[in-house]
């Protein structure tokens, strides 16, 4: 539904910060797959600012553009469970705002999905290790209180900013992922930054993205990706491309790929 309000959507969506994260990055939206961009190469993308992300059951709102900000909220209700009872918060909230003047572009998201399952009240939150009262962990967990309970929190964050000088487009994303998984008695904080540019050159432009994730929940990684397009007409183009990523982890995880393809935009 549409009107001087705004827009207002319901059902499965694609989550609200999505677009205003440029969450596919250059990279991927030139060819239509996540599978060359640095960006979605290093990981991160279990949470709602991916390719990936959908909301079910739920309800959005993106608000008229004044002086260049647009605002947008989202609330969605996980997946019911009729064998399980006691469902306390099983809800993702997202609020996002955007920014454009000109050649110049921002934005900040914010997402929170909790799916909690409680056999026995307790108190519980982000930062409690459920079902003791010890101390304070090396991770920097607090104790909590409650039994039975099971699920986890997800919360992520996302800032962007883009300026466009003509002859090259600078884009920079930083994101967060903050997972509170009590079953792991752990509460994960992985980052992720992301520098792009794009050169328009005669019939095409180049690609160049870089980005880098420093992981608490898996070894830290980093890729980079260099892609160049030829636009044969408004709708064709041929492309080319080399991505490398490079892991913290064993040796065999790191790997270069190659790709060369041609695109047609219906």
């Amino acid at each position: 539904m549409t009107g001087g309000f705004g827009t207002l959507v319901a059902g499965r969506l694609q989550a609200a910060v999505f677009q205003w994260l440029g969450g596919l990055g250059p990279a991927t939206e030139l060819v239509g797959s996540p599978a060359l961009g640095a960006h979605h190469l290093v990981g991160m993308n279990g949470g709602f600012f991916s390719a990936t992300g959908r909301l079910n059951n739920a309800i959005g709102y993106t608000s008229p553009a004044y002086a260049g900000i647009t605002l947008g909220l989202a609330h969605g209700r996980l997946t019911e469970r009729a064998s399980i009872t006691g469902n306390a918060d099983s809800a993702i909230n997202q609020a996002a705002i955007s920014y454009k003047k000109g050649p110049f572009t921002a934005g900040f998201a914010w997402s929170r999905a909790s799916d909690w399952t409680l056999g026995e009240t307790g108190t519980i939150g982000p930062g409690y290790i459920v079902g003791t009262t010890s101390a304070p962990t090396a991770d920097g967990i607090s104790a909590g209180y409650g039994r039975s309970i099971q699920g986890h929190a997800l919360t992520e964050t996302g800032l962007r900013a883009g300026y466009d000088f003509g002859v090259v487009k600078v884009m920079a994303i930083h994101q967060t992922m903050d997972n509170f998984a009590p079953t792991a008695m752990r509460n994960y904080k992985d980052k992720k930054y992301v520098v792009s540019v794009v050169v328009p050159v005669s019939t095409g432009k180049i690609v160049g993205e870089y980005a880098k994730a420093n992981m608490e929940s898996l070894p830290d990684a980093k890729a980079y990706t260099l892609m160049y397009q030829h636009n044969l007409s408004k709708r064709s183009a041929l492309y080319g491309a080399f991505a490398r990523f490079d892991s913290a982890g064993p040796a065999t995880s790191d790997y270069n790929r190659f790709a060369f393809g041609m695109l047609h935009r219906f």
